[in-house]
């Protein structure tokens, strides 16, 4: 089928185009904030002390006993980095859900504050015009909230279930980011599950040795599937975890409208960056109805240098540009499947215009190493983080419910556990503690580029490292027309 490319801008006179484009690109999504929470932090104990921990089933690592496994990342919750974890020390369901609420309840003072003392200088410092500011307004004045039940497996967690039932019956949006390993192997789970699905689930999708790989799974019925998945050897936790994704794909065909909605989570990095364009397009034919979310592989917040490859940046660049021009694209075209988000992607082409005369910068930089801070000012956090911390007292029973990143403990909130503390504190520290307390640490996070994360053009922009704002900028009023 030929392709539309529609380059029309929006017109700032007709507040239904404004409406419709900030929709269709992506720009904002009809919900204020999101809560991402590690449901399966735990205490673990070693000769040095006690220590908080992720428990998981899986091994995504490059490495196991010095030899390769695979694998294209390593994961903090993989279980041989977290030894001696102690399984009773996992919070219940009913702590976690009151974790949620509270961070909920502190999200929309959060709101209101937002909307009634910074939306107005944030058009302002941002160049957004007041009719589009209009707009803006009336998608993040609402009362929806994601939750993103997170961490290595949390479909593990023994009131897995319970914890999306309630959660939804309190009105959030729930997705669950998971292996899909318990519903390959637990029949009952998945029947139980369809009786109150989340919303949406989440995958993996950056674990495939090639496109060749993505097509065979992909042909495998389920019994051959998890034939092949029992032949591979514990520690490349990865490869199995492709498996256990299109495993979880296809069970849809037994349950039709009843299953939930389905997310790939993609990790751009040197393998599958060669050949990019053709791996979304397989993935999209052969896993079709099924949204894909790539992203380039993180290393910032780990202050390490990142594993993009010169080559890498390259192509990453030519993928950046053609993504970029896909959101004009009237018709059905190869990059149909991806999330639309528009500003992220000029977020990152500005990374990569700013500093294409070094591609050593450039990669740090996309990377997360001074790309977008979370931190940075009032409504870049709108997407709140609970997971374990760095500091474990000698009265904690359980790990976890700690207003803090998921990778870097540089972002915390030292006070306690959610849990254990007011609604009236938690919204203190997210509204004006947090950013205070960050700069005065000597080595805060450099940054990150995940795209839950970086939520929408509001939160994107005001977190976007300010040596980028000039060129993003540029690259707005190219695309958007302001």
């Amino acid at each position: 089928m030929e392709q539309t490319i529609n380059y029309e801008l929006i017109n700032l006179n007709e507040k239904s185009s404004i409406h419709s484009k900030v929709e269709s690109l992506g720009l904002l999504n009809k919900m204020f904030g999101g809560i991402q929470i590690d449901v399966n932090s735990a205490l673990r104990k070693n000769d040095k002390g006690i220590f908080e921990a992720h428990l998981c089933d899986h091994n995504c690592t490059t490495h196991w006993k010095g030899k390769p496994t695979g694998g294209n990342y390593d994961c903090p919750a993989a279980f041989t980095k977290n030894l001696g974890i102690n399984k009773q020390t996992i919070a219940s369901g009913e702590l976690i859900v009151d974790a949620v609420e509270k961070v909920a309840n502190s999200l929309r003072v959060l709101r209101t504050d937002f909307i009634s003392n910074n939306l107005d200088s944030y058009g302002e410092k941002f160049n957004v015009p007041n009719k589009v500011l209009e707009v803006y307004k009336e998608f993040i004045n609402c009362d929806d909230i994601e939750v993103a039940l997170f961490g290595g497996s949390p479909e593990i967690h023994s009131d897995i279930l319970w914890m999306i039932k309630e959660l939804k019956d309190k009105g959030f949006v729930v997705t669950v980011t998971m292996t899909g390993r318990r519903l390959m192997l637990q029949h009952d789970f998945v029947e139980k599950l369809m009786i109150n699905p989340p919303d949406t689930i989440a995958l993996s999708a950056d674990d495939f040795d090639g496109i060749e790989q993505i097509e065979h799974i992909s042909s495998l019925s389920l019994e051959e599937l998890k034939a092949e998945w029992t032949k591979i050897p514990k520690q490349f936790g990865q490869r199995q975890k492709a498996y256990e994704a299109i495993y979880t794909i296809k069970l849809r065909e037994l349950y039709g409208d009843r299953y939930p909605k389905l997310l790939l989570n993609i990790a751009l990095h040197n393998h599958n960056l060669e050949s990019i364009s053709e791996f979304i397009l397989r993935l999209t034919k052969c896993l079709p109805g099924v949204a894909l979310n790539p992203f380039p592989v993180q290393s910032g917040f780990m202050y390490s240098p990142s594993p993009l490859s010169i080559k890498s940046i390259d192509n990453l660049n030519h993928f950046v540009d053609e993504i970029i021009e896909s959101h004009f694209i009237e018709n059905e075209n190869k990059y149909s499947a991806i999330v639309p988000r528009l500003h992220y992607w000029l977020m990152l082409k500005s990374a990569l215009t700013k500093w294409q005369d070094s591609k050593t910068k450039t990669a740090n930089v996309i990377s997360g190493d001074g790309f977008w801070k979370c931190y940075q000012d009032i409504g870049a956090s709108r997407y709140i983080q609970i997971t374990s911390s760095d500091i474990v007292t000698k009265k904690q029973k359980y790990g976890g419910g700690c207003l803090s990143c998921f990778w870097n403990k540089s972002i915390a909130d030292s006070r306690g556990k959610v849990w254990d503390l007011s609604t009236e504190d938690v919204t203190s520290y997210i509204l004006k503690e947090r950013g205070y307390e960050v700069n005065k640490i000597k080595n805060p996070c450099p940054g990150c580029g995940f795209p839950r994360l970086v939520f929408d053009v509001i939160s994107g922009e005001v977190g976007l490292d300010k040596s980028l704002l000039e060129d993003y900028l540029k690259l707005r009023k190219k695309y958007i027309g302001y």
